[in-house]
């Protein structure tokens, strides 16, 4: 990827800071309000215990713990995975993971998610190359990306498990499964792409998610992915995971060779992977919520020094992160074998 390419794909920068610390600050809580003190992590009646969510392997080593929440890297594949995660039907956060006061933002997050939709789709249609295809959106909230397919005289399924997610997206006209991908009855070999914007670390089984997602795709088909990357720069100074809000509830965490094996594992060519993000907006924002001295290095004058210089100088110092494949989300294209 040349830098201009990793520029154009990153994910689009917000803006309201006073609305994304709040959101921070509102999730903590929310945590805190569930621990157990005699343990220090979540609720036993919230949990449940797990293996591995890829290889199904039931020896690990811890690796971080926030806010309650225990995770753990597989000692076989390496995924980093909540061991206890939450029980079926249970929510950690209420009311949504950008939500403040319990009121969903849609109009606020729509204007947000216009920029970088916008360069999802322009990815996607230049790549796919059909005037008509059928396309398959895993997670569409609220449809914000699929309508730009739809306008173009694409057809879309969009599978979206979250009901009132889903009740905007069919207003908004696009044909909804309210299922994971999992429990979806989809046709064989019936989709020319997919894509999995931000939703990948939710399946509790991978190999299931894997094989269903090889199963709906035609062979060739495209398959562009989007999640977390818990190899960032960020996740240095954040105790090995995301600084963005809702990446502390992920089921499981990929970093970027992990991700790359679960495809070339179970019938996919990859063909694209890449970094990019915004480590250092994620830093600033964790700063202002709960201060310097919650990150790691923080009693170093001189590695504080350099973070403060890297985040007054963000617009210089992201793209040299993102080319160095810290980038706080990565992304894929793959190809269904």
């Amino acid at each position: 990827m040349t830098m201009l390419d990793i520029r154009r794909y990153r994910p689009f920068p917000i803006q309201d800071r006073s609305y994304q610390v709040a959101s921070i600050r509102k999730i903590r809580q929310n945590h805190l309000d569930k621990i157990d003190p005699a343990t220090g992590l979540i609720k036993s009646e919230w949990m449940e215990s797990c293996c591995c969510a890829f290889c199904s392997e039931t020896r690990s080593t811890e690796h971080a713990v926030r806010w309650g929440v225990r995770f753990v890297r597989c000692a076989h594949c390496g995924l980093i995975y909540q061991n206890p995660r939450p029980r079926p039907g249970v929510v950690l956060i209420e009311g949504g993971t950008l939500t403040v006061d319990g009121l969903y933002k849609e109009e606020t997050r729509e204007k947000r998610a216009s920029g970088f939709m916008v360069d999802r789709w322009k990815w996607v249609r230049e790549t796919v190359n059909k005037p008509k295809a059928r396309l398959l959106d895993v997670g569409c909230h609220y449809g914000t990306f699929s309508r730009q397919a739809i306008d173009a005289g694409w057809e879309v399924v969009g599978l979206e498990p979250e009901p009132q997610s889903a009740e905007i997206a069919r207003k908004a006209g696009l044909t909804v499964m309210e299922a994971m991908l999992e429990e979806a009855d989809l046709p064989e070999q019936s989709f020319d792409a997919a894509c999995v914007w931000d939703v990948y670390w939710a399946p509790t089984d991978l190999k299931l998610f894997q094989a269903r997602l090889h199963r709906a795709l035609k062979p060739g088909s495209s398959v562009f992915l989007s999640d977390p990357n818990q190899e960032s720069f960020e996740s240095r100074y954040l105790g090995g995971l995301s600084g963005f809000p809702a990446h502390s509830t992920c089921i499981h965490n990929n970093g970027a060779s992990v991700l790359r094996r679960v495809f070339e594992e179970t019938g996919f060519e990859v063909i694209e992977h890449w970094t990019a993000g915004n480590d250092l907006i994620h830093l600033r924002e964790w700063i202002e919520a709960f201060g310097e001295e919650t990150l790691a290095g923080h009693e170093d004058p001189a590695v504080m020094a350099g973070l403060r210089h890297a985040i007054a100088n963000m617009d210089m110092v992201q793209p040299i992160i993102d080319a160095a494949g810290l980038g706080a989300y990565q992304k894929m294209l793959a190809k269904r074998i």
